[in-house]
């Protein structure tokens, strides 16, 4: 477990970002991702009414007039298409999901689909050995985290490090539209040491390699926009299917979450089947939405990403990054932008009077962000407890 904003050092826009005292708002699990999994596919078989059929690849819906009646699917290893009858269906088998194309074939409307293509590269080492400084509770180096985004100009670069499930720490080094990765450590020093801050190339240079660097891609982003056209009933779609975020900016999972609340909800007010569709899509959106103006106008600061541009999101992120860096004077600040960054609140948070006033006068000169300038992050231990 973390500690979301003490804990990380976050480097943002071209400065580091305060840390303050955290009221644990932001505790983060950091781990690997098949651990993850395990636990969550535990917790679920536990459920006395849940049953897994396991091994199995869905091939269709079963269909009835305007609803959808169950699923067709094969067992691994057997040709026979068996079909399994269900009330409701949702549909969460991620970004390459067939459920526009089957919609189509049994005469419904396919969603309108929008993409931005960034072609995200990842380059991860799981590392030990770590310069004591780098170690969590050391007195020179109390922090756990490093998070380093939008470093370049024209050619983006982003850096994350952090400790998962006693392994070591994991380091990840992005890239995007197909820059060159490194593909060895010696290769992986000099890239940090060519792009990031000095302190991620003097805290990993004495290193051990545990494995890596492993290299991961991504296209970008995808959504699917389910909430204009007419569904079936009995029909619902949720996380990566509905809308698969360039994974940079962290943001599957926790609207994945978000969304299984929402779903959660109308079902406990029985709402009717006929008025699911709607109703869920209608309360989800805000929340799609919002991860998606961060992820893909994010990753459309690099001038090659292709996609659709939007000068109003351009002028908001410049906002954020404002109020990013006015946090450092200012806790009411701090706060609600590592809201809106973690998705506890909307964007629409910040625009409150009182955020938007700070920012008019950092534009004009009377009021100070308290950018840093230091090579090393601000909000040490010492900084933190007079705090």
């Amino acid at each position: 477990m973390s500690d979301g904003t003490n804990g990380w050092l976050h480097y943002f826009e071209g400065s580091w970002i305060r840390r303050r005292p955290c009221d644990d708002r932001y505790p983060l699990i950091c781990c690997r991702r098949p651990v993850l999994e395990s636990m969550i596919r535990k917790h679920v078989l536990e459920i006395p009414n849940v049953e897994l059929i396991d091994g199995c690849t869905v091939s269709n819906f079963t269909v009835d007039g305007n609803q959808i009646t169950g699923i067709k699917y094969h067992q691994k290893g057997d040709e026979e298409e068996y079909e399994l009858a269900s009330n409701l269906v949702v549909d969460c088998t991620g970004r390459n999901s067939h459920t526009p194309q089957w919609l189509a074939k049994l005469g419904f409307k396919e969603p309108e689909q929008k993409e931005v293509v960034s072609h995200v590269t990842y380059s991860t080492c799981i590392l030990d050995n770590i310069s004591q400084k780098g170690r969590p509770g050391h007195p020179e180096g109390d922090w756990e985290c490093i998070a380093i985004y939008s470093v370049g100009k024209t050619d983006l670069k982003s850096f994350f490090m952090f400790p998962i499930d006693g392994v070591g720490l994991m380091a990840t080094a992005t890239s995007f539209n197909n820059d060159p990765a490194p593909l060895n450590f010696e290769e992986y020093l000099e890239f940090l040491k060519n792009y990031y801050p000095h302190i991620v190339h003097d805290v990993l240079k004495d290193a051990k390699v545990v494995t890596g660097p492993a290299i991961y891609k991504n296209k970008g982003s995808i959504r699917n926009y389910y909430e204009n056209v007419q569904l079936p009933s009995g029909l619902l779609v949720a996380g990566d299917a509905v809308a698969s975020f360039s994974p940079v900016y962290g943001q599957g999972i926790a609207v994945a979450c978000l969304e299984a609340e929402q779903l959660q909800k109308v079902l406990e007010e029985n709402t009717p089947s006929e008025k699911l569709s709607s109703v869920y899509f209608s309360r989800v959106s805000p929340i799609i939405g919002a991860a998606w103006d961060l992820a893909t106008n994010g990753d459309m600061k690099d001038p090659r990403t292709v996609g659709k541009r939007s000068f109003v999101m351009n002028i908001i992120l410049k906002y954020f990054a404002i109020l990013m860096h006015l946090g450092n004077n200012d806790s009411s600040i701090h706060r609600v932008t590592f809201d809106v960054m973690h998705m506890r609140q909307l964007p629409t948070a910040i625009m409150k009077p009182k955020f938007l006033f700070a920012a008019f006068l950092y534009l004009i000169g009377l009021k100070d962000s308290g950018i840093s300038k230091q090579p090393f992050p601000p909000g040490g231990e010492k900084e933190r407890i007079a705090a």
